[in-house]
């Protein structure tokens, strides 16, 4: 499940991943995110945290987006890309790795997310 659709995204968010790889990237972000609430995630917690859950996976999308943009040209990032008559501007990365960093994601969760939903539970 996507839990913010590209509509939700470019309304909300930044906005710089365009709609033709947006799922690629929103999938990903699902995936770490519900790896990191163990799939606790469920229709009652996205009824009652669901923008917070919302704007995680746009913060998570972002940086995955910004890492592989950071590979294909070689230390810069693309901010700004667009579709009809192939438009893209580049600003040099700074304080992004070329390797995903799972560290990096668990934090954006910590931050949107309650603790127990990150929690084991174990103390």
């Amino acid at each position: 499940m996507v839990y913010a659709d590209f509509e939700y995204y470019s309304e909300n968010w930044t906005n710089i991943v365009i709609r033709a790889k947006y799922k690629y990237y929103a999938i990903q972000a699902t995936q770490y995110i519900n790896n990191f609430t163990f799939d606790r995630i469920d229709e009652i917690i996205l009824k009652k945290m669901g923008d917070n859950i919302r704007l995680c996976q746009c913060e998570i999308i972002d940086y995955l987006y910004k890492v592989d943009s950071i590979e294909i040209t070689n230390g810069s990032i693309v901010t700004k890309e667009t579709l009809g008559d192939v438009s893209v501007s580049f600003e040099q990365a700074k304080g992004i790795d070329f390797i995903i960093d799972e560290t990096k994601i668990f934090e954006m969760c910590c931050k949107w997310l309650p603790i127990n939903l990150i929690s084991r539970g174990i103390c």
